[in-house]
């Protein structure tokens, strides 16, 4: 279990806009493809990696550093996209050039029961109606807990293949939220938004050690819907109490 973080500069403005997810997820899927990877996806509509946000946000200015970071429980993929991005030191996101100041391969060892969010956690209600989970709108907790179980349940079990799995308990059992957002996407030339949340504290008070490696794969993989388009990252944090 793997992350890159990857350090960017430009000698030349690159506007906010530019630092999308549609960009980036993007970016990924060529360079998994170039790789000669696209066949551990293609029959399986989950994609077991996502990435954070923009680091710091707004327009990239010369002489200014920002950074994004990819994970996957998949470590083959994490030294593929390593190597394909160290081969020419440059990204295109979308038309803008930007030159790779620093590109690090890592891995995590912390125990893996309590995460501060990198990117806002997505959670539909009706994917028709484009309706999705909301603090704001008072939708219930209890929704989105059993939610987020349910969806990382399954795909933990497709990428393991440990038919068996089963977990019982509520997946996070203190939660301290930090704010709501709202997305702009793209698919297929048309634009849409998603609703997503932030939070400060996602802790599982008592893990089980037989519980590790799937929140493991929770920490790499990332929680909720469209984690491929860089939703529900989660970075380790200590909490102590």
């Amino acid at each position: 279990m793997s992350r890159i973080i990857i350090t960017l500069n430009s000698k030349t403005k690159i506007p906010a806009d530019e630092f999308n997810k549609y960009y980036m997820n993007s970016l990924i899927h060529n360079l998994l493809r170039d790789a000669g990877i696209d066949y551990l996806h293609a029959s399986n509509r989950f994609r077991y990696f996502t990435f954070s946000d923009f680091f710091p946000s707004g327009p990239l200015m010369p002489g200014d550093e920002k950074k994004i970071i990819i994970s996957s429980p998949d470590v083959d993929m994490i030294k593929m996209l390593f190597e394909a991005i160290s081969k020419d030191n440059f990204i295109y996101l979308g038309e803008s050039r930007l030159d790779v100041a620093d590109l690090k391969m890592f891995n995590l060892n912390k125990r893996p029961n309590a995460f501060i969010t990198g990117s806002p956690i997505v959670i539909s209600k009706d994917n028709r109606k484009n309706l999705y989970f909301s603090i704001r709108n008072d939708d219930s907790l209890s929704f989105f807990l059993t939610r987020l179980k349910q969806n990382a349940v399954k795909r933990y079990i497709q990428f393991t293949g440990k038919t068996g799995f089963t977990f019982e308990d509520v997946i996070f059992d203190k939660l301290l939220f930090n704010k709501e957002v709202s997305v702009r996407l793209r698919k297929m030339g048309r634009e849409f938004f998603v609703i997503g949340s932030t939070w400060r504290l996602l802790k599982k008070e008592r893990l089980s050690y037989r519980y590790i490696d799937f929140y493991r794969f929770l920490m790499d993989a990332g929680i909720g819907e469209k984690v491929s388009m860089g939703f529900g990252f989660l970075n380790p944090v200590n909490v102590h109490g």
